[in-house]
């Protein structure tokens, strides 16, 4: 798994200095929070789409003792690969 530091080496080594390049990932890290959660999703051409996800409350039960409880209403972040980023994982 690669962290920011690592994505960030990564690019350095393709062009430009690791600490613009840490900025420019620091920026569109950003970038991409701000739009998702004030609009929506995040299409990057080529790279894929980042999109909010919100899974409603639910009703189950605790196996060991068959007593019934709600899940909260959680939020999540589904990304979904395009273009030559999908070619790439499969």
């Amino acid at each position: 798994m690669y962290v920011k530091r690592d994505l960030s080496k990564v690019m350095a080594e393709i062009s430009s200095s690791k600490n613009e390049i840490e900025l420019y990932v620091d920026a569109l890290d950003q970038a991409i929070k701000q739009v998702l959660a004030q609009s929506g999703p995040v299409i990057l051409p080529g790279l894929g789409k980042f999109t909010p996800e919100e899974y409603s409350e639910k009703e189950g039960s605790v196996l060991l003792t068959k007593s019934a409880v709600k899940t909260n209403t959680n939020k999540t972040l589904a990304f979904i690969p395009q273009g030559t980023t999908n070619n790439s994982v499969h």
